[in-house]
């Protein structure tokens, strides 16, 4: 494949002229790397053309300056293992829809990667950027890095997988209907994963978070009914150990209705699972939560119409689970709780589900073992 080297100039519209005019070949991967940039006029250097990109060396941008802008669209940028660093501005912003960055670092800036709409990053370290590390709109990111970055991931109608997010300053991901699945996120100093509503997080490692682990950002008493949503959340199958930091957070903590089956919660400062009004709980193993020993916290938490069944809840500080007489709860085991297995909301009484087949403290409902 031929490649030749891109002579950049100011603006986009002198870029055409000079691509029209025959600086790049019609099947060959155009070159760029600090000298090229610098000999056009400086940074930053300016992608007006659709085509194939690759670096042929690091990529050192003056301050403030970004380090590459993309209006075209349809454009693939091979940074080739080479990395882009500099101080303020971007990275590589991407402005024309359709961008492709692979294979390489971005550090430094205030924006990392932004890689605009309908967007794919693979195989891209992004690090020390003191925003956020990669974002995109309608976007795939695939076996990449984000660490210690202010936020690691920005995703909106996003696929996030396979990365590894680690030591934001903020969230971890954050972001709207984001499929988030094969992560690990870990040690980000501003929770796990924030979303506001319809994405599905499965089957990640989310650990050693400050804040929460997972969490849609709305905080206090449920409202009953719940509030319009952009879409339930679906958790399932992940682990999520050791969230919430000095902060006293739970693993899970969302006020709006979501789907939490088949996870493994534990360790977390606060309350394993916080969730509102119609929340459905199934398959769990919520244990060794609220460390702190927070007044208040305990294992599982709900608001009304919400329902919890085939839950293991044990060895939690405070009480096992928290529920209104308006939702439920069957089939559970709840052992060994510092305080009560089942708290009843308003007290006192016998729940109305309390001898649906749970099991607590060894005995099997109805009251007083699970009132």
């Amino acid at each position: 494949m031929t490649r030749r080297s891109l002579r950049f100039v100011g603006t986009a519209a002198a870029c055409l002229l000079g691509w029209a005019s025959g600086a790049r070949a019609v099947d060959g991967v155009i070159e760029m790397n600090d000298a090229s940039i610098l000999a056009a006029g400086g940074y930053p250097g300016q992608i007006a053309l659709p085509g194939s990109y690759v670096l042929t060396g690091n990529l050192t941008p003056p301050p403030g300056k970004d380090g590459i802008q993309v209006f075209a669209s349809d454009v693939t940028l091979d940074l080739n293992g080479f990395a882009i660093f500099g101080s303020g501005a971007n990275g590589i912003v991407g402005l024309g829809g359709g961008l492709t960055v692979r294979n390489g670092t971005v550090g430094g800036f205030s924006s990392g990667v932004n890689a605009g709409t309908s967007s794919r990053v693979y195989q891209v370290r992004a690090t020390f950027n003191t925003g956020t590390g990669i974002s995109g709109f309608r976007c795939v990111i695939v076996e990449s890095i984000a660490e210690n970055n202010g936020t690691g991931i920005q995703a909106d109608r996003c696929k996030v997988e396979n990365s590894v997010v680690s030591g934001s300053s903020g969230p971890g991901i954050v972001g709207n209907q984001i499929v988030i699945v094969h992560n690990n996120i870990l040690s980000n100093t501003g929770g796990g994963i924030l979303t506001p509503g319809g994405s599905t997080i499965q089957e990640n490692s989310i650990q050693d978070n400050g804040t929460f682990g997972i969490s849609d950002g709305v905080f206090g008493p449920p409202p009953t009914p719940p509030p319009a949503t952009p879409g339930r959340l679906d958790i399932r199958g992940n682990v999520i150990s050791n969230n919430g930091g000095a902060a006293g957070g739970p693993g899970i903590s969302l006020i709006l209705p979501a789907l939490i089956t088949e996870n493994t919660i534990s360790g977390s400062t606060g309350s394993g699972i916080a969730c509102g009004s119609g929340c459905v709980v199934n398959g769990n193993s919520i244990n060794s939560n609220n460390t702190l020993g927070l007044p208040g916290s305990g294992g599982v938490a709900l608001g009304a119409g919400s329902n919890a069944s085939d839950n293991s809840i044990s060895f939690n500080t405070g009480f096992g689970i928290n529920l209104p007489i308006t939702s439920g709860y069957s089939q559970n085991t709840l052992n060994a709780n510092a305080g009560p297995d089942m708290l009843r909301s308003p007290v006192p009484g016998a729940h109305p589900t309390s001898g649906f087949h749970n099991l607590c403290s060894g005995i099997a409902g109805p009251a007083p073992t699970c009132p």
